[in-house]
């Protein structure tokens, strides 16, 4: 019996501005145009994946403020 294989996208490896970078610059360096434009799919799809990360924590950030006001309320007995 064969084990299967992941899928990998190596979006997944890009996780910041430098390793876009350099996966980019080795993608121009082969001179591949078909090569070159796959690299930028899969450097858009680590943006969004990063954009999204990076709302998220801000959407936890405000719901740990939220609930930091709220105890806040409590603590200083003025909920209704």
């Amino acid at each position: 019996m064969t084990e299967p294989i992941p899928d990998y996208d190596p979006a997944d490896s890009l996780v910041d501005t430098d390793t876009i970078n350099i996966f980019l610059a080795d993608a121009n360096d082969t001179g591949d145009a078909a090569y070159i434009a796959e690299a930028m799919a899969v450097v858009a799809r680590a943006k969004m994946r990063i954009e999204a990360l990076e709302i998220l924590q801000r959407v936890r950030q405000g719901q740990e403020a939220v609930h930091s006001a709220a105890d806040v309320r409590k603590d200083l007995d003025l909920d209704d």
